[in-house]
């Protein structure tokens, strides 16, 4: 499957986004040194999936209902990351997302006429908060109401919001029928590699200064790749790894199957037999004192 590149147009409110960006586009402008800041960090994989995701943020509505979910220890450069994927749309069109905030009776008004949503220093138990099925709701195409303040009324909108959340970790969690349809939307990067031994101040803003046009080249690729992947499989395509990693924070549900059940039905007969041959011993043992 290879989609046709993407075109870009001059500025419609028509279409999903109503700003542009500061930066020009230009097809062959490059980016060498955020390019490198991500291989220094993540695998060859991770670094795709990002740009794929990317590319998703400038292809439209999220499609795909999933949710960017950025681990690893401090310093190594999630942050940076974040800010940068930020810039691709623009803070005009990001909100924060308090996920610990998500049942308040006015907090989803502040997503009202934005298309990114970012959730810093997550919480390892994410899942478990209070109203996080909204969460769901956000990225899975939902009709969903947000209350005004100070305005007495409410306002309609759609949950096809693209979501990126990081944080140093997420906990696993058990199986169950409703955090399933998380499993399914999460797509989980993982910075592993060791932190750098320099940090520079303010890189997210430099990159921007002197690759600008080379980052949203980038990500402008990573729509062709998006697409592809919506067209092979409806969803992002992951590697077996990344699919392991959404695994063990919710696992699969268990199927049983033959083979599951027969353990234990052998295991009821064995016991049985034992049981039975005490009794037999027993009856022997009273006829003896008779």
């Amino acid at each position: 499957v290879n989609p046709q590149p993407p075109s870009l147009s001059q500025r419609d409110q028509s279409v999903h986004f109503e700003h542009s960006l500061a930066v020009d586009y230009h097809a062959d402008a490059r980016s060498p040194r955020f390019e490198q800041f991500l291989t220094d960090a993540l695998s060859v994989d991770d670094v795709r999936l990002v740009q794929k995701w990317a590319g998703s943020l400038l292809a439209g509505p999220n499609q795909s209902q999933s949710i960017l979910v950025v681990v690893g220890a401090s310093g190594t450069g999630k942050g940076t990351l974040v800010n940068l994927l930020t810039r691709l749309v623009g803070l005009e069109l990001t909100a924060e997302l308090r996920a610990e905030q998500l049942a308040e009776r006015f907090e989803m008004s502040a997503f009202i006429g934005k298309r990114l949503l970012v959730a810093s220093e997550i919480a390892p138990d994410l899942l478990n908060l209070k109203g996080i099925g909204r969460l769901k709701a956000l990225v899975g195409q939902d009709c969903m109401e947000a209350e005004l303040k100070r305005a007495n009324q409410r306002t309609q909108f759609k949950g096809d919001f693209h979501v990126v959340l990081y944080g140093n970790q997420l906990n696993p969690q058990p199986w169950s029928a409703y955090l399933d349809a998380f499993r399914r939307r999460l797509l989980i990067v993982k910075y592993a590699k060791p932190r750098p031994s320099t940090i520079i101040p303010n890189l997210a803003d430099r990159l921007w200064l002197e690759e600008g046009s080379g980052i949203l080249t980038w990500a402008v690729e990573g729509v062709r790749c998006y697409r592809a992947d919506l067209l092979k499989s409806g969803h992002f395509v992951l590697t077996n790894e990344q699919h392991q990693r959404v695994n063990r924070i919710i696992p699969p549900a268990h199927n049983t199957t033959d083979t599951d059940t027969a353990l234990p039905t052998k295991q009821l007969i064995s016991e049985t037999n034992i049981l039975w041959r005490w009794f037999n011993t027993f009856l022997v043992w009273l006829k003896r004192l008779a």
